[in-house]
């Protein structure tokens, strides 16, 4: 603020106050922390995929290439939803995330009533064909 008020000569002549600063600044950092998180998120999950053949992930991209759809699950969420596949439920209520996106977790229950993971979903929106996608 300081280089913006000598620039200017005056704190009158610069047009925005400190707040509007950071304000700016809080915009800026949250949009690059977005771009990197995403893509920190798929090298990571990609990542496990490689190197574990029983790790799954797959994603879609929108029309703007931002990521769309994000779906993984470990080898024992999947070798537990082949034994256990017949109750299938899941949540979208968690919308508690910097995002504001749904984050959904797949449930069962095995045959000590247990509760068990399947797998974990970020979708964009709750749209009906979003999931279609999940299901498939």
């Amino acid at each position: 603020m300081r280089n913006f008020v000598n620039k200017a000569s005056s704190i009158e002549n610069v047009g925005f106050l400190l707040k509007d600063l950071y304000n700016y600044l809080h915009i800026i950092k949250r949009e690059q922390l977005q771009d990197g998180d995403a893509k920190t998120v798929m090298a990571y999950l990609y990542g496990k995929q490689e190197s574990n053949p029983f790790f799954f992930v797959r994603h879609t991209r929108d029309e703007f290439r931002n990521l769309e759809k994000l779906l993984w699950a470990d080898g024992v969420s999947r070798a537990d939803y082949k034994e256990f596949r017949h109750v299938l439920a899941f949540d979208t209520t968690y919308k508690s995330n910097a995002y504001n996106k749904s984050f959904v977790v797949l449930v069962g229950v095995n045959h000590h009533r247990n509760t068990m993971s399947f797998g974990c979903i970020f979708l964009v929106d709750n749209k009906d064909d979003m999931y279609v996608w999940v299901l498939q």
